[in-house]
């Protein structure tokens, strides 16, 4: 059966405990995700899931990549080829790339501050508003946000999600009291006492205005890049994050930093973690075995590091929520508590080959000796599931590529590929790949156009007339 010998080593058990993989650039770190990611998406139901007796067969798999080749090679396999063909009323794949439309003007759109439930209760808008003061505070990191910038921003994320049409555009007009008369009486309004107190009291208080000029500076900052304007800040979400993560579908998001830039990159990732975690912490509510499994795989995750990927390692694999994070170096951009907390709370542990420090570190984590990294070359790892001893794995070995030859199991530039190499690899050809492109722009993105007056806000200074 298809990747056998790969479901051997990483059984499902062990899988849904987390995983963490580390690798140089050029180990085959990269392939064998793109492996893991396939039998999460096309075996589980018809082998695992099934064994186990899990009564969702049904499994959503999400993939961050913040250079591209990840996404883009996962994106071309040919089971996505059905989306546009014979079933084109339930597309499996998402393919969320904020530069593939963008020759035509269009751009995918996901509204932080939009909630699918038409009624949100107060729970929901709750927990959606911590979420987002967490993930805004960990943008900025040698300006984050203050006490005091934390006590205006959750009221104000309480008033605008309640909001239909709210964007982070609304939030900038927020912190200028001259021009959010409309949203000051709405957050009178509020069903809380205590956000009706602060808004009928002390939101326009003097003492305030220097701390939400802070807060709309920072604000400024994020929306001065257009593709974050433009995806996060455009109104009406394309598609529902939320019922895509609980629908089984396959999100695929290529956010290259080659192309965005180490800020946007991250700003995105960050953004999509963040309302991942939301969305499998509202499932509260629904039975255990009607929570359909996500399958979150985040290579290079310094890009995506936040506050909220602690709670993920900690408390979201009980609402179905396993993370594969990647990186090149241990303890990569990540703090040494947030570390600690990855290694603790990851269930399987790959190490390819990787510099001394992180041989040092790993040969301590996975009780191995520290030469035994100097003999893993391309496509040869050492793995530690919990509780059994470390092995070495080979790619070429487990037949991680379908049908692929040796020769081609690391070739990465899919242009290189000719047809039949590429019927070979189970990769669509050149013209299904424009067809399925056509498709999702058609369906997911949309033509963007700034709302009236954003083009000055952007320029100029909420504070110019308060």
């Amino acid at each position: 059966m298809y990747h056998w010998r790969l479901r051997r080593f990483f059984p499902l058990p062990a899988r849904e405990r987390h995983m963490y993989l580390v690798g140089k650039s050029g180990c085959g770190k990269t392939t064998l995700l793109q492996s893991l990611a396939l039998i999460t998406k096309l075996n589980a139901k018809w082998y695992e899931w099934r064994k186990l007796g899990f009564p969702n067969r049904n499994q959503t798999l999400v993939v961050f990549d913040p250079h591209g080749d990840f996404a883009e090679e996962l994106a071309h396999h040919a089971m996505f080829a059905a989306d546009f063909g014979a079933f084109p009323k339930s597309p499996n794949l998402i393919y969320v790339d904020p530069l593939l439309g963008s020759a035509q003007g269009k751009f995918p759109v996901l509204n932080p501050l939009e909630i699918s439930v038409k009624n949100p209760s107060a729970d929901v808008v709750n927990l959606r508003a911590e979420v987002l003061t967490a993930t805004l505070n960990s943008l900025f990191t040698h300006h984050s946000l203050s006490a005091t910038m934390q006590t205006i921003f959750l009221p104000c994320l309480h008033v605008l999600l309640r909001r239909k049409g709210s964007t982070l555009f609304d939030l900038l007009r927020f912190m200028n009291s001259a021009t959010s008369q409309d949203l000051w009486e709405q957050g009178c309004k509020l069903p809380l006492p205590a956000h009706r107190h602060f808004f009928q009291v002390a939101f326009r208080n003097r003492r305030f205005f220097p701390t939400k000029a802070a807060i709309a500076n920072r604000l400024q900052h994020l929306l001065n890049h257009p593709v974050c304007a433009q995806v996060l800040a455009s109104g009406k979400s394309t598609f529902d994050w939320s019922q895509a993560l609980n629908s089984g579908k396959t999100i695929v998001v290529n956010v290259a930093l080659g192309r965005l830039g180490a800020f946007t990159t991250a700003l995105f990732l960050k953004f999509f973690t963040a309302l991942t975690l939301a969305t499998a912490l509202e499932r509260v509510q629904r039975p255990q075995q009607f929570r359909c499994p996500i399958w979150l795989f985040i290579d290079e995750m310094r890009y995506a590091v936040c506050p909220q990927m602690e709670a993920i390692l900690t408390d979201a694999r009980k609402f179905g929520l396993h993370l594969v994070l990647a990186c090149q170096a241990y303890g990569q951009g990540v703090s040494p508590v947030m570390n600690s907390l990855i290694l603790g709370n990851t269930g399987i542990h790959v190490s390819g080959s990787c510099g001394a420090a992180s041989q040092q570190a790993m040969s301590r984590e996975m009780d191995v000796k520290k030469g035994e990294f100097a003999h893993l070359r391309t496509g040869k790892f050492l793995l530690k599931r919990d509780g059994l001893p470390s092995q070495k794995i080979c790619l070429s070995a487990l037949d991680v590529v379908p049908r692929r030859t040796k020769k081609h199991v690391f070739k990465r530039d899919l242009g290189q590929l000719s047809p039949r190499e590429r019927r070979r690899a189970n990769l669509m050809t050149l013209r299904q790949w424009e067809k399925l492109c056509q498709f999702q722009i058609a369906r997911y993105y949309r033509l963007i156009s700034l709302p009236r007056g954003s083009q000055t806000r952007i320029g100029s200074s909420p504070f110019s007339r308060q």
